[in-house]
């Protein structure tokens, strides 16, 4: 009722204000400036309901304005009537009489004067007093003209300028309209005409000349729906929506099926339609031209319904000996994963809803409950055609604690956030348990789309259509959604529901440095207990200078902590000074010029001791010149649109750049001459190139040799089998690839260098290979490459329990050997995840006898050997025990690279690179002897992984031994890692 009573109040207004029409006063004489021109009158008030205006009306300076014109409206049935007009006496006062009571309008005039005006509320019987205050007036000309410079009439032309009331004025039939009584600059000025793109203007000030408003005409969409029986779909619903148009709008079908959608911006829509339960397909990207229709058919097919029931995955109902049902589950069904019109529903008492019809092939569902962890899964064509799936939600668990100083004494106010890895791998960044804005999406979508109300010829409908509003339009609802995460006055907090897995709470205060808690693990429906210690920092004051001495204005400075997630940044003074607050002891700090934000020229680890001034003097070094990239082929040809990938090798330059060659074969790299780089080029048909550069000259060349072309096979069972749709990744030197086996098997690989290459192949039904082959050749024929032979696939299931036979919850299970570090996000092929009991089940384990290894930070590592894995069976009962206390700490850096270490004969190496990682894309690979990270010298694991970690998004600069290439440098971005 609220949303109603405020939506017919605005049009209330926006009626009034389009209504009113300011009319030309002369000016002169004084006696002739009252506004001429017809007026609307209203009826007059009954003197028992009626009151009276008394207007105050004084120039700029506060002295009374004789023989101004105070006018009073009135909103009755939808209209704007004139009350009455008075002009003021020499005291400046004007009485209108007879006012009807209630909200009023009052305008005053005057010769010269911009004009000013006064909502009031007159009660009856008694008399309203306004003061009004005229400042003098401004003039402005405005033209409205069509995308072809045509101009156009009778086009509403409204200016705000601060005064309560816009102003309105219709272009004539030359397209001007001429406002003589606005008040002081800037103004707002906007036009709107039927069929036509709104045009505003925002800062106008006056000027010499007219200003000019351009309208661009919309455009349209005929849609045609035919039914599931061929035919012309009468009283169909069509839904139009997309990335400008939210809520979606529907509109219907008349007697030949068709309906056409005007007054839509340019751009893309997408469509549907529906009758009963025939349903089409959405299509999508649907482009929207101004001025033009655009014709779209939609057929129609039966689709199917999917009843989606929700529960609680730790609750049991005895009396049923079923999951106990969640209601009130806010339930949506997405379409091929991302759609304009989700299917939106929300549980009943026993966790049901009903969503649908759907006709396409795939979908995803989305479940999120009060005090549960929301889930996102996929739902195929099992479960469509089964019309049924059940979910299970995991209780979110709590998190309770303290917030102190190094004394101990409880810091009240601190905002705190959960960060940590949810149970499947995902990062989780928690401020509130839900989200207002969300839920009022949500209960905007349950209403379903809005209607488009026919005007005009039939099916035709008025525009412009709104665009979709911002965040900051949409009103949220008073009391909704939680409170937010801050200390109380005692420093106590309790944050749920959280997310089960390993999670910190970081909390901030302006006084003191951002803390973290230490990482706890948080099962479903469980507490676990924390404190955070906040510190005092320090305070950086410095001057950004060139070689020269001259202070930089503008350089961008961002400063992060080497060990946390502290990350700050900001703009040099004119004088080139800059300044930090409470700041970590040990920073990391970048410098960017002006102009080149994003390109830094120098970093810095500074030492600032806490409660201590430090000031710093930063110099940049001397402006290098540019650099002259020349690609060829192996003829000396040039290559055009080579992708040239430029890394620094100076650990103090962080430079990291794409180019591209032109025409002549030619890239510029800016500012790099004289410096150590890694260049990797690659070019369509030609072989890609990898060359480090000890010190990069005004010209290098760089020759791209012969593309090779590999062909080869995966096959299954020996070779019995040829594999269709087979996922092979191809990784080498420079790059990694995907390709797909085809229907007998086959697949080939172009672009190829001469070396190994790595294959890792993946089917459905099949185990999973890797293998290294080495890839040779001239060029002039295709490489045959020996088949990629996938074995036959069983199943294990199990149980990894700890030292004390305890179930182990979130523990990794995999072949052979199970990574120490992962990125964030899924787990790589082959790995899965024990449930809440410690359960778990391996698909695709190849056949034969397989090594199984679990791995969980606090309970350690363990493994089983000899497991006999049958071809499409399942291997059951087997027990994974973990040995050894784990590791209980974590990386005390806010980024690391996800690197599973070991140590042989006195060097680190490289176990094992996981897929998708920041270190994969870098090509750092399995065997490779870590030498040395940002040119300090690796002894131990320890030195390693204390080197790798440092500010997120940060490079870091890795020497590595690699057998049969020798010493390799490569520089790899810092990613969130999890143990």
């Amino acid at each position: 009722m609220q949303r109603v009573l405020a939506a017919v109040a605005a049009l209330l207004c926006l009626l009034f204000a389009a209504t009113l029409r300011d009319v030309r006063l002369a000016s002169a004489p004084a006696s002739s400036d009252a506004p001429r021109g017809a007026l609307p009158t209203g009826r007059p008030a009954e003197e028992a309901s009626s009151g009276a205006v008394r207007a105050m009306i004084e120039g700029a300076d506060g002295a009374p304005i004789e023989r101004a014109v105070v006018r009073v409206f009135a909103v009755a049935a939808e209209a704007v009537y004139l009350v009455g007009e008075r002009r003021t006496d020499a005291a400046g006062v004007a009485t209108v009489p007879r006012v009807p009571a209630g909200e009023v309008w009052v305008v005053g005039y005057a010769a010269k004067r911009a004009r000013a005006s006064a909502h009031v509320a007159v009660a009856r019987g008694e008399t309203a007093d306004v003061r009004l205050r005229l400042a003098p007036a401004e003039a402005l000309r405005v033209i409205v003209t069509d995308h072809e410079d045509a101009p156009l009439a009778g086009v509403p032309v409204v200016v705000d300028d601060g005064d309560a009331l816009p102003h309105v004025v219709a272009t004539s039939k030359d397209g001007e309209a001429l406002f003589e009584r606005l008040g002081a600059a800037p103004w707002l000025v906007s036009a709107t005409a039927p069929g036509f793109d709104p045009a505003v203007k925002r800062d106008v000030h006056p000027g010499p000349g007219a200003l000019r408003l351009s309208l661009e005409r919309l455009g349209t969409v005929e849609v045609a729906v035919i039914d599931a029986a061929g035919e012309p779909a009468e009283g169909a619903t069509v839904t139009i929506g997309g990335p400008q148009l939210w809520p979606a709008r529907t509109a219907t079908t008349g007697l030949e099926g068709t309906v056409r959608v005007g007054g839509l911006r340019a751009g893309i829509v997408d469509l549907r339609a529906r009758l009963g339960d025939q349903v089409s397909a959405t299509e999508m990207g649907v482009v929207v031209t101004r001025g033009e229709t655009t014709r779209r058919v939609l057929v129609l097919d039966f689709g199917r319904e999917l009843l989606v029931r929700v529960v609680d995955a730790s609750g049991v109902d005895g009396a049923r000996g079923e999951l106990v049902p969640v209601a009130a589950a806010e339930v949506v069904l997405t379409e091929d994963g991302v759609s304009t019109f989700p299917h939106e529903g929300i549980t009943d008492e026993d966790g049901e809803t009903l969503l649908g019809p759907v006709v396409e092939g795939r979908a995803t569902l989305t479940v999120v409950a009060e005090g549960f962890v929301p889930r996102t899964l996929g739902v195929g064509d099992e479960a469509l055609d089964a019309g049924f799936l059940e979910v299970p939600l995991s209780r979110g668990g709590t998190l309770e604690g303290e917030v102190v100083d190094e004394r101990g004494y409880p810091v009240a106010g601190a905002m705190l956030e959960v960060i940590g890895v949810d149970l499947d791998g995902m990062p989780v960044a928690a401020t509130a348990a839900r989200s207002p804005l969300r839920d009022l999406l949500f209960d905007r979508a349950m209403a379903g789309p809005l209607p488009l109300i026919p005007r005009g010829e039939l099916g035709v409908m008025p525009g412009p259509v709104p665009p979709i509003p911002s965040a900051v339009d949409a009103p949220l609802p008073d009391g909704s959604g939680a409170a937010p995460w801050v200390a109380l006055a005692n420093g106590s907090f309790s944050l749920g529901p959280v997310p089960p897995g390993r999670m910190r709470v970081r909390a901030r205060h302006p006084d003191y440095l951002e803390g973290e808690s230490r990482e706890v693990r948080v099962v479903p429906g469980g507490k676990a207990k924390v404190k955070i210690v906040l510190v005092p920092g320090g305070r950086l004051d410095g001057r950004v200078r060139e070689h020269d001495g001259t202070p930089v204005a503008g350089a961008r400075i961002e400063v992060a902590a080497t060990r946390g997630g502290f990350d700050r940044s900001t703009w040099t003074a004119d004088d080139g000074t800059f300044a930090f607050a409470a700041v970590p002891s040990e920073i990391l700090v970048s410098v960017a010029r002006p102009g080149a934000p994003m390109d830094l020229v120098l970093r810095r680890v500074v030492q600032v001791p806490p409660g201590r001034r430090t000031e710093i003097d930063i110099r940049l070094p001397e402006p290098r010149e540019d650099v002259v990239l020349r690609v060829v082929d192996h003829r000396g040809a040039p290559v055009a649109i080579a992708e040239v990938r430029c890394e620094s090798l100076d650990v103090e330059v962080p430079l990291r750049r794409t180019i591209f060659s032109d025409t002549s074969g030619e890239a510029t790299l800016v500012s790099a001459l004289g410096l150590p780089l890694r260049v990797v080029v690659h070019a369509p048909g030609h072989a890609p190139l990898v060359r480090e550069i000890d010190a990069v000259g005004r010209e290098e060349r760089l020759a791209l040799g012969v593309a090779l072309l590999a062909q080869g096979k995966v096959t299954g069972n020996g070779g019995r089998d040829r594999v269709a749709g087979a996922a092979i990744t191809v990784a080498t030197a420079t790059r990694i690839l995907g390709v797909t086996s085809g229907d007998d098997g086959t697949f080939e690989v172009k672009d190829l260098a001469p070396g190994p290459v790595r294959f890792s192949v993946t089917a459905e039904g099949w185990a999973g290979i890797d293998q290294v082959l080495d890839v040779a050749g001239d060029g002039r024929r295709p490489v045959e490459l020996p088949a990629l032979d996938l074995p036959r696939a069983g199943a294990v299931e199990g149980v990894v329990v700890d030292a004390a036979s305890q179930p182990v919850a979130g523990a990794r299970v995999g072949l052979d050997a199970v990574p120490t570090w992962l990125p964030l996000g899924p787990l790589p092929a082959g790995m899965v995840t024990t449930d809440r009991e410690g359960r778990f089940l391996l698909p695709n384990a190849p056949e034969g006898s397989v090594r199984l290894e679990a791995y969980e930070v606090e309970a350690g590592r363990g493994a089983v050997e000899d497991v006999v894995v049958q071809p499409g069976r399942t291997t059951r009962r087997v027990e994974i025990a973990l040995e050894g206390a784990g590791a209980r700490s974590r990386s005390p850096s806010a980024g690391s690279l996800a690197l599973t270490l070991g140590e042989k004969g006195g060097r680190v190496t490289i176990v094992s690179v996981p897929p998708t990682s920041e270190a994969e894309a870098a090509r750092v690979m399995a065997g490779d002897v870590i030498v040395s990270v940002d040119a300090r010298s690796v002894r131990s694991i320890e030195d390693a992984r204390r080197a790798l970690g440092g500010p997120l998004g940060q490079d870091v600069l890795l020497e590595l031994q690699r057998a049969g290439t020798g010493r390799v440098r490569l520089r790899v971005r810092r990613e969130q890692v999890r143990r």
